[in-house]
């Protein structure tokens, strides 16, 4: 499971993707010396992160769907979280970066608050059934 953790602690080698056996499958991550972050203070057996992550599928994503219309409903929802989550949401303990930046190795720096301009131009993506417009910059 991915950091879903909004703490300001320091972030490891880089972050872990939400899918099972995909980038972060566990032979991925070592490839990449990816390591796993604990929650509370890197504590093991902390489940902090994942209370979290399981926090923001409910409250963000979730809450915001009127009626799931069954297994395969649930399961395009899922889908569409998991790249909400690894792709687009920022992330405050990965210093606003998103999980899929971390692991493809983006040179990620946060712009200036007073920043008049930006580098590239912006992309966006809407989620239709959770109402929410998501903005990326294209590469």
């Amino acid at each position: 499971m991915g950091p879903a953790s909004d703490g300001d602690d320091d972030v490891g080698a880089g972050s872990v993707h939400l899918r099972h056996y995909g980038p972060g499958h566990p032979a991925a991550t070592k490839t990449k010396d990816i390591k796993h972050p604990f929650g509370a203070v890197d504590k093991h057996g902390s489940i902090a992160v994942t209370e979290r992550l399981i926090w923001t599928l409910k409250h963000e994503w979730l809450a915001r769907v009127v009626l799931i219309r069954g297994l395969d409903h649930l399961g395009e929802l899922l889908a569409d979280f998991e790249l909400y989550y690894n792709r687009y949401r920022c992330h405050r303990r990965l210093r606003g970066a998103t999980p899929s930046m971390i692991y493809a190795g983006t040179d990620w720096q946060k712009p200036e608050r007073s920043a008049k301009t930006l580098r590239h131009p912006i992309r966006l993506r809407h989620f239709r059934e959770q109402r929410i417009t998501v903005y990326e910059l294209a590469a």
